[in-house]
């Protein structure tokens, strides 16, 4: 698995506890995480990243998102 992206607004589990899950997971532990949501304010993307996402992206840009994602790819390639 190279990438992790995650709604924070799910229906049985929020994105952020999602996240948590996984980064309690040894082997997912060193994955980059998006956060790709509706959700906007500064508390939302604060709280993203104290739970465990590397980025925050909102959904309506898919621009930003999809330089999100090569970015996160190619951080992640520099550390393996």
């Amino acid at each position: 698995m190279d990438l992790i992206i995650s709604d924070i607004e799910m229906p049985v589990m929020d994105g952020w506890r999602f996240i948590q899950a996984v980064r309690n997971q040894k082997k997912y532990q060193h994955i980059p995480a998006m956060a790709l949501t509706s959700l906007n304010s500064s508390e939302s993307i604060e709280k993203s990243k104290e739970m465990g996402f590397d980025m925050h992206e909102i959904k309506i840009d898919k621009d930003r998102m999809l330089t999100g994602v090569k970015n996160l790819l190619h951080n992640k390639r520099q550390y393996l």
